[in-house]
């Protein structure tokens, strides 16, 4: 195993992650996936909860509702307290959250297609089971 050329790959990874248009003040690229996330699970689903997200993100719940807190605050969601279980919190995006998905998200993977016209599906797969892998090997303790 190279393990010098793994790296290097994934190095390179973190490069392409980096060539994203800059992001408006406020948002990280973690707050984007959010967005996405639940502009994802509303195609899907009539409401989304944050309860929602973090299962489709796989990350635990209070660091989702400590996003979320901050993106309604800065405008990009609506929280709204569920008529049965006030302790439900379901979401929506606004305007503003709408249009930083088309922007950052729906264009900006368009454009990425485009550019990567000349790159076979299954090496791009492949890639992403093999990153996916990676991760789950290093992050989660498999063996």
């Amino acid at each position: 195993m190279n393990e010098r050329e793994m790296f290097d790959a994934l190095y390179l990874a973190k490069r392409i992650w980096e060539l994203q248009p800059e992001l408006p003040s406020g948002l990280s690229s973690g707050s984007i996936h959010i967005l996405d996330c639940i502009d994802q699970l509303k195609t899907k689903k009539s409401v989304v909860y944050v309860s929602d997200i973090s299962n489709f993100l796989e990350l635990p719940r209070p660091g989702i509702t400590k996003v979320i807190r901050q993106l309604a605050q800065m405008g990009y969601i609506k929280k709204i307290a569920d008529a049965k279980d006030h302790r439900m919190v379901q979401v929506e995006l606004t305007p503003n959250g709408q249009a930083v998905v088309q922007k950052y998200v729906t264009d900006y993977f368009q454009t990425i297609e485009k550019k990567l016209s000349n790159v076979s599906e299954t090496s791009i797969h492949q890639m992403a089971q093999t990153i996916e892998q990676i991760y789950q090997v290093l992050c989660k303790g498999e063996k």
